[in-house]
Protein backbone atom coordinates (compact mmCIF):
# COMPACT_ATOMS: atom_id res chain seq x y z
CA UNK A 1 0.00 0.00 0.00
CA UNK A 2 1.07 3.51 -1.60
CA UNK A 3 1.51 4.92 2.29
CA UNK A 4 2.07 9.00 0.82
CA UNK A 5 -1.72 9.00 0.83
CA UNK A 6 -2.12 7.74 4.27
CA UNK A 7 0.17 10.37 5.63
CA UNK A 8 -1.33 13.25 3.56
CA UNK A 9 -4.66 11.93 5.03
CA UNK A 10 -3.20 12.04 8.53
CA UNK A 11 -1.94 15.79 8.20
CA UNK A 12 -5.41 16.49 6.75
CA UNK A 13 -6.81 14.95 9.79
CA UNK A 14 -4.63 17.03 12.57
CA UNK A 15 -5.93 20.28 10.83
CA UNK A 16 -9.61 19.05 10.82
CA UNK A 17 -8.87 17.81 14.61
CA UNK A 18 -7.23 21.43 15.22
CA UNK A 19 -10.27 22.64 13.64
CA UNK A 20 -12.96 21.20 15.18
CA UNK A 21 -11.33 21.54 18.79
CA UNK A 22 -11.37 25.95 18.28
CA UNK A 23 -14.40 26.07 16.76
CA UNK A 24 -15.97 24.20 19.65
CA UNK A 25 -14.07 26.63 22.46
CA UNK A 26 -15.35 29.64 20.48
CA UNK A 27 -18.80 28.18 20.03
CA UNK A 28 -18.99 28.26 23.87
CA UNK A 29 -17.08 31.26 23.91
CA UNK A 30 -20.10 33.22 21.58
CA UNK A 31 -22.50 31.88 23.94
CA UNK A 32 -20.82 33.21 27.56
CA UNK A 33 -20.69 36.24 25.83
CA UNK A 34 -23.65 37.04 24.59
CA UNK A 35 -25.52 35.69 27.87
CA UNK A 36 -23.31 37.32 29.79
CA UNK A 37 -23.75 40.85 27.81
CA UNK A 38 -28.13 40.10 27.87
CA UNK A 39 -27.59 39.30 31.19
CA UNK A 40 -25.92 42.66 32.03
CA UNK A 41 -27.99 44.57 29.89
CA UNK A 42 -31.49 43.20 31.18
CA UNK A 43 -29.95 44.30 34.97
CA UNK A 44 -29.37 47.50 33.80
CA UNK A 45 -32.78 48.28 32.85
CA UNK A 46 -34.34 46.68 35.83
CA UNK A 47 -32.58 49.40 37.51
CA UNK A 48 -34.58 52.10 35.06
CA UNK A 49 -37.18 53.41 37.48
CA UNK A 50 -39.38 55.11 34.74
CA UNK A 51 -39.46 51.57 33.23
CA UNK A 52 -43.47 50.14 33.96
CA UNK A 53 -42.89 46.46 34.96
CA UNK A 54 -45.56 45.17 32.07
CA UNK A 55 -42.87 46.78 29.64
CA UNK A 56 -40.08 45.22 31.63
CA UNK A 57 -41.40 41.72 31.53
CA UNK A 58 -42.41 42.00 27.64
CA UNK A 59 -38.91 43.19 26.80
CA UNK A 60 -37.45 40.36 29.21
CA UNK A 61 -39.74 37.64 27.45
CA UNK A 62 -39.03 39.01 24.42
CA UNK A 63 -34.38 38.98 24.69
CA UNK A 64 -34.46 36.19 26.40
CA UNK A 65 -36.80 33.93 24.38
CA UNK A 66 -34.60 35.04 21.83
CA UNK A 67 -31.11 34.33 23.52
CA UNK A 68 -32.58 31.13 24.74
CA UNK A 69 -32.77 29.85 21.14
CA UNK A 70 -29.86 30.91 20.02
CA UNK A 71 -28.55 29.11 22.85
CA UNK A 72 -30.06 26.00 21.58
CA UNK A 73 -28.76 26.38 17.96
CA UNK A 74 -25.19 27.06 19.14
CA UNK A 75 -26.42 23.31 21.30
CA UNK A 76 -26.78 21.90 18.04
CA UNK A 77 -23.55 23.33 16.38
CA UNK A 78 -20.97 21.87 19.03
CA UNK A 79 -23.27 18.33 18.75
CA UNK A 80 -22.50 18.17 15.13
CA UNK A 81 -18.54 19.45 16.11
CA UNK A 82 -18.52 17.19 18.85
CA UNK A 83 -19.05 14.43 16.28
CA UNK A 84 -17.31 15.26 13.65
CA UNK A 85 -14.44 15.63 15.95
CA UNK A 86 -14.99 12.29 16.97
CA UNK A 87 -14.75 10.89 13.30
CA UNK A 88 -11.53 12.54 12.60
CA UNK A 89 -9.89 11.56 15.69
CA UNK A 90 -10.97 8.28 14.96
CA UNK A 91 -8.92 8.29 11.51
CA UNK A 92 -5.97 9.66 12.92
CA UNK A 93 -5.63 6.80 15.12
CA UNK A 94 -6.21 4.27 13.02
CA UNK A 95 -3.99 5.74 10.36
CA UNK A 96 -1.39 5.79 13.44
CA UNK A 97 -1.90 2.24 14.45
CA UNK A 98 -1.90 1.07 10.61
CA UNK A 99 1.86 2.50 10.71
CA UNK A 100 2.81 1.41 14.03
CA UNK A 101 1.76 -2.00 12.79
CA UNK A 102 3.08 -2.50 9.33
CA UNK A 103 5.51 0.54 8.40
CA UNK A 104 7.36 1.05 12.07
CA UNK A 105 7.29 -1.78 13.56
CA UNK A 106 10.40 -1.41 15.48
CA UNK A 107 9.02 1.32 17.32
CA UNK A 108 7.96 -0.14 20.12
CA UNK A 109 7.02 3.05 22.91
CA UNK A 110 3.98 4.82 21.47
CA UNK A 111 2.78 7.20 23.48
CA UNK A 112 0.03 8.04 21.60
CA UNK A 113 -3.73 6.95 21.31
CA UNK A 114 -4.15 4.16 19.13
CA UNK A 115 -7.99 3.22 19.43
CA UNK A 116 -10.74 3.83 16.99
CA UNK A 117 -13.21 3.22 19.72
CA UNK A 118 -13.94 6.70 21.00
CA UNK A 119 -17.39 7.10 21.75
CA UNK A 120 -18.97 10.52 20.59
CA UNK A 121 -20.78 10.58 24.02
CA UNK A 122 -18.23 10.68 26.76
CA UNK A 123 -18.85 12.11 30.17
CA UNK A 124 -14.94 12.20 30.66
CA UNK A 125 -14.58 14.74 27.78
CA UNK A 126 -13.95 18.28 27.71
CA UNK A 127 -16.36 18.65 25.04
CA UNK A 128 -19.27 16.69 27.09
CA UNK A 129 -18.12 19.57 29.93
CA UNK A 130 -18.87 22.57 27.48
CA UNK A 131 -22.22 21.30 26.12
CA UNK A 132 -23.28 20.50 29.72
CA UNK A 133 -22.21 24.41 29.97
CA UNK A 134 -24.04 25.43 27.63
CA UNK A 135 -27.20 23.48 28.87
CA UNK A 136 -27.07 24.75 31.51
CA UNK A 137 -26.63 28.58 30.48
CA UNK A 138 -29.54 27.73 28.00
CA UNK A 139 -32.51 26.22 30.84
CA UNK A 140 -31.20 29.11 32.61
CA UNK A 141 -32.61 31.36 29.78
CA UNK A 142 -35.71 29.33 29.31
CA UNK A 143 -36.50 29.50 33.28
CA UNK A 144 -36.43 33.29 33.37
CA UNK A 145 -38.45 33.34 29.68
CA UNK A 146 -40.81 31.32 31.26
CA UNK A 147 -40.86 33.47 34.37
CA UNK A 148 -41.16 36.91 32.52
CA UNK A 149 -44.48 35.03 30.32
CA UNK A 150 -46.40 34.42 34.14
CA UNK A 151 -46.05 37.63 35.18
CA UNK A 152 -47.45 39.10 31.91
CA UNK A 153 -50.30 37.00 31.93
CA UNK A 154 -50.75 37.66 35.31
CA UNK A 155 -50.34 34.53 36.85
CA UNK A 156 -51.12 34.84 40.90
CA UNK A 157 -48.95 36.50 42.71
CA UNK A 158 -46.33 35.78 44.61
CA UNK A 159 -44.79 33.62 41.45
CA UNK A 160 -42.82 31.23 43.00
CA UNK A 161 -38.85 30.71 41.55
CA UNK A 162 -39.78 26.80 41.98
CA UNK A 163 -41.41 26.72 39.36
CA UNK A 164 -38.55 28.08 37.54
CA UNK A 165 -36.15 25.67 39.02
CA UNK A 166 -38.83 22.94 37.51
CA UNK A 167 -38.06 24.86 34.06
CA UNK A 168 -34.13 24.61 34.53
CA UNK A 169 -34.57 20.64 34.95
CA UNK A 170 -36.69 19.78 32.66
CA UNK A 171 -34.81 21.77 30.14
CA UNK A 172 -31.64 20.39 31.48
CA UNK A 173 -32.68 17.05 30.97
CA UNK A 174 -34.65 17.20 27.76
CA UNK A 175 -31.35 19.08 26.08
CA UNK A 176 -29.06 16.82 27.61
CA UNK A 177 -31.00 13.27 26.99
CA UNK A 178 -31.77 14.28 23.51
CA UNK A 179 -27.85 15.25 22.56
CA UNK A 180 -26.55 11.60 24.28
CA UNK A 181 -28.97 10.09 21.73
CA UNK A 182 -27.97 12.18 18.81
CA UNK A 183 -24.36 11.71 19.69
CA UNK A 184 -25.01 7.79 20.40
CA UNK A 185 -26.54 6.86 17.72
CA UNK A 186 -24.87 8.80 15.21
CA UNK A 187 -21.37 8.18 16.70
CA UNK A 188 -22.01 4.51 16.55
CA UNK A 189 -22.02 4.55 13.05
CA UNK A 190 -18.43 5.19 10.33
CA UNK A 191 -18.50 8.33 9.18
CA UNK A 192 -19.23 6.89 6.05
CA UNK A 193 -22.14 5.94 6.95
CA UNK A 194 -23.49 8.77 8.95
CA UNK A 195 -25.31 10.16 6.61
CA UNK A 196 -23.36 13.76 7.41
CA UNK A 197 -22.41 16.61 5.41
CA UNK A 198 -19.71 18.96 5.44
CA UNK A 199 -21.62 22.45 5.90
Amino acid sequence: MNGDFLIKEYELCFEQLRFYDKRQANLVKFVLTLTSSIATALFAVSQVKDVSPIFFWKSLFAVTSIVFIATLVVYVALLQNRLYFVFVARQINAIRKYFLEHECQQFKENQMYLSTKIRASSLLSIHSAMLLGVTLISSLYAAVTFYALLHIINCPQPIPVFLGLVVVVLVSVAEIGIGHLFLFYQGKQPAAGAGLTST
